[in-house]
């Protein structure tokens, strides 16, 4: 009988030991907080940037032409550099597989680029060639990383090219080939800046202006406006 109670005795004490040191040692650990249901979570933001879609806008910067031609009056070999402002408008469509961008452009750029100088032969006569109304219709081939897409591009060119020497003018329409590269970053879905370089060689022989090439670069700066997808692009 001693010995059941002692048992007995035994358990209750290990009993009310552990009833005291349990909740003690359960508030010294580490507990997950128990989530909040009136607690405010921000929605996902979306940062794919999708380039397909229509987009046209303007562009404004310089320019830079070079004119080697030969007087087919003289025989006299003429060259000029000259340089002014370049502005126009672009429109173009393209479309986005993952991050490879293809597309196509027709741009127009107004420049009034001019360049003189006196003949060697004649005293008293001035050599002058120009060249405006640039006309690029290119293909694009793009990489983009989110919002941001470095292209290359080339095509056919064209200019109102011009030639005079020795009281006689020649005029016409130049016709060529265009290679270019650009960085563009779109702003929001609908609105993208970009830097943008051309070279444009062309050949302009007229009836007074023999051998005649003329190349001109272009440096702008652009401003689009893009209508399309505004959800990530396709893989």
């Amino acid at each position: 009988m001693l010995a059941h109670r002692r048992t007995a005795l035994a358990a209750a004490a290990s009993i009310g030991f552990w009833s005291i040191i349990a909740p003690a040692w359960a508030d010294g650990m580490p507990r997950s907080p128990r989530p909040d249901p009136y607690a405010y979570s921000p929605g996902g933001v979306a940062l794919d940037y999708n380039w397909t879609g229509i987009y046209f806008g303007g562009h404004l910067g310089g320019a830079i032409a070079n004119w080697d031609w030969t007087s087919a009056t003289s025989g006299e070999p003429t060259e000029h550099t000259a340089s002014g402002f370049a502005g126009g408008a672009q429109i173009g469509l393209q479309k986005q597989w993952d991050w490879i961008v293809v597309g196509a452009e027709v741009s127009y750029t107004w420049a009034d680029l001019e360049g003189t100088k006196t003949s060697a032969l004649i005293a008293g006569t001035t050599l002058t060639s120009e060249a405006n109304s640039l006309l690029l219709v290119t293909g694009r081939l793009g990489f983009a990383w989110q919002n941001v897409l470095a292209y290359v591009k080339g095509g056919y060119a064209s200019a109102d090219v011009s030639f005079s020497a020795f009281g006689l003018t020649a005029s016409k329409r130049a016709d060529g080939s265009v290679a270019g590269l650009g960085l563009e970053y779109g702003l929001t879905p609908h609105i993208v800046i970009g830097a943008e370089y051309d070279w444009l060689k062309l050949s302009g022989s007229g009836t007074n202006a023999l051998d005649a090439d003329v190349d001109i670069q272009t440096l702008t700066a652009r401003v689009s406006f893009k209508f399309g997808r505004m959800g990530a692009a396709p893989y």
